[in-house]
């Protein structure tokens, strides 16, 4: 019979509590920018520019609670 392995918690960013503070910070600044334009067609690449901005904060957030 296989036991099973002893299994530890997982504490998700509690060594970097800053940095996770200041990219959630980030988020909703980028968030709040990108709902007060208007879905104009001209306004594409400015949403577009707020939309990649989004999703690197996302992934730096990934890192930060991970690392």
């Amino acid at each position: 019979m296989i036991s099973p392995a002893p299994l530890q918690p997982v504490e998700l960013g509690r060594k970097n509590l800053y940095e996770i503070e200041r990219i959630a910070r980030a988020i909703e600044h980028v968030i709040t920018c990108y709902r007060a334009i208007p879905a104009f067609p001209q306004n594409k690449e400015t949403r577009d520019h707020y939309w990649d901005t989004y999703q690197r904060l996302c992934s730096e957030m990934l890192g930060a609670l991970h690392g």
